[in-house]
């Protein structure tokens, strides 16, 4: 009789672990699907601008470097916002933050044709499509930081380069779909709807994520992620009374890793703003836009190819260094660059099957090389280097750095199709060795860190 008080009390242990088990399950896929889908409709609502740009130069008769500066604005607020809105996400709730930002970002995008359409003189339109592409920027920077505290918090370190690398194929699919699933509805209702649709289909998935996002396991009664699948409560044990600005300094600000991913992430994103360009160029070289988007879409549908050989490339080929890893793919993205010009140059209306392959598989590389670096630098490797009661901030930092760097492409990029002495000498392409060079400036800040293992 003695050891029945003992079973009662295993048993009522066991199903506890049940419970905990299954309800950890439920919510870990429920918050991943949700941050997942969010992040990739938030794509819509960002690079619609990108695949509508000439529309709207037709229609407001706005130029190529004022184009540029509008979407260099986004970038600026965008980068801001992310550090900013990172030490903000850190101390609010995911599940009324992310699917807000989403919605309110989404409303700010659908002001974009009433703009085009209302505002009387181009001056008018210019600086209005500032402010409402700028605000967007703002909004749309809650989103990174605060999926980067979902993964952080939902998922232990062991898990993170795998989920992580699986998550981070949402904004390349994202990126994706503007051309292929807002084409059709751009080419039928016209380039209004690529606006409209996005802000749609946001307040639709927003709804959902507010009963299906939650904002850390022990919000609903679950152990630590770390306690729970990695056997330890040490980190948070010890900096649990810690004021959360001598975490800042500690992990952010006197942090040299970080300084020099921040640093790195500027180019890394002076090379992905190529993105916003390709299809345009494509365009003004002779490409319908069913073709022109095609080729658009190889960067980022590759992109997520780049995404899932983290695991791979950094955890096996290198051992948990990200360095070499992230050394590879910016290298790669540089030489596929540099490759395209030559294709191009013999004339991109008479290219063989030979040389148009070539350029596909040129638009794969770059495709796959910039994804994979932009995912591990401004996110695995951030959050690797901090502690996870600053994850947010940190991604915010060196995204913040990064999108210095995509303002900068955006607006160097327009000012080099339209300089006159690029004409006179006759430069082909010359926003290509541009890019290019970001890669390789990226490349070469990844040395210092050779050597640095994962956390």
């Amino acid at each position: 009789m003695a050891s029945e008080p003992h079973n009662i009390i295993k048993n009522n242990r066991l199903i506890k672990e049940d419970i905990i088990k299954k309800n950890y399950k439920f919510w870990r896929i429920c918050v991943f699907i949700s941050i997942y889908v969010i992040y990739f409709v938030s794509y819509m609502s960002r690079k619609n601008f990108s695949a509508v740009m000439q529309d709207i130069q037709d229609a407001t008769s706005l130029k190529n470097a004022e184009t540029g500066l509008i979407m260099s604005t986004f970038y600026i607020t965008y980068g801001l916002g992310k550090f900013i809105n990172g030490t903000i996400a850190d101390r609010v709730s995911i599940k009324f933050w992310l699917p807000m930002s989403l919605i309110i970002s989404s409303g700010l995008g659908a002001l974009i044709p009433v703009c085009a359409a209302h505002c009387g003189t181009k001056e008018s339109i210019f600086i209005t499509m500032v402010l409402i592409w700028g605000l967007n920027g703002w909004f749309q920077s809650f989103a990174f930081p605060l999926c980067a505290k979902a993964l952080t918090f939902w998922f232990c370190k062991k898990e993170r380069g795998r989920v992580w690398s699986w998550w981070g194929t949402s904004y390349e699919l994202g990126e994706a779909s503007v051309g292929l699933i807002l084409l059709p509805f751009i080419e039928t209702f016209g380039w209004q709807f690529g606006f409209y649709l996005p802000a749609i289909i946001s307040v639709f998935v927003c709804i959902i994520g507010f009963f299906t996002l939650q904002d850390k396991p022990q919000s609903i009664g679950l152990p630590e992620v770390e306690q729970y699948f990695g056997g330890t409560k040490e980190e948070v044990l010890n900096e649990e009374n810690t004021p959360y600005f001598e975490l800042l300094k500690k992990y952010i600000f006197n942090n040299k890793t970080i300084w020099i991913l921040a640093f790195s992430f500027i180019f890394v994103n002076m090379l992905r703003g190529s993105t916003d360009w390709v299809l345009k160029i494509f365009k003004e070289v002779g490409d319908t836009r069913t073709q022109a988007t095609i080729k658009a879409a190889t960067v980022p549908i590759s992109g997520v190819l780049g995404m899932l050989t983290i695991p791979i490339v950094s955890d096996k080929l290198f051992n948990g260094r990200r360095a070499p890893a992230n050394f590879c793919y910016l290298s790669a993205a540089g030489v596929a660059l540099l490759c395209m010009i030559g294709i191009l140059n013999h004339g991109p209306n008479t290219l063989t099957y030979t040389e148009k392959f070539g350029l596909f598989a040129c638009l794969a590389v770059l495709g796959a090389g910039t994804c994979g670096a932009l995912t591990m630098i401004g996110g695995i490797c951030s959050v690797e280097s901090a502690s996870k009661k600053v994850a947010a901030a940190a991604t915010g930092f060196t995204g913040m750095a990064g999108y210095i760097g995509a303002a900068s492409c955006s607006s160097i990029t327009g000012y080099l199709k339209d300089a006159q002495w690029v004409k006179d000498y006759n430069i082909t392409f010359v926003e290509f060795w541009f890019w290019a060079f970001a890669a390789f400036m990226a490349a070469a800040l990844c040395l210092p860190l050779w050597n640095k293992h994962s956390k």
